[in-house]
């Protein structure tokens, strides 16, 4: 797998897990201000979301070039084993 590959699923899964470490640790704002959202958080932690994302993503990214180094898994395999007639 070349690093490009790698790159690609890295930018995949962080985009993905970003939209899983979002929600934590949201504490919503039990009395909201004149024109606030209601459902708006107290403290967004965005770099702290940004960091565990990025960690979280590349440690998925590892796992995933691991398993298709080691077993050799490629897609285009699985995808001409099952259109052949």
């Amino acid at each position: 797998m070349s690093f490009l590959n790698f790159f690609f699923i890295y930018i995949l899964v962080w985009w993905i897990s970003l939209f899983v470490v979002l929600p934590m640790g949201v504490e919503t704002n039990t009395k909201p201000e004149k024109g606030m959202d209601t459902g708006a958080p107290q403290k967004a932690s965005m770099k702290r979301k940004l960091v565990i994302n990025s960690v979280l993503a590349l440690v998925i990214s590892v796992v995933i070039s691991l398993v298709v180094y080691v077993f050799g898994a490629q897609i285009e395999n699985y995808y001409l084993q099952t259109v052949e007639v």
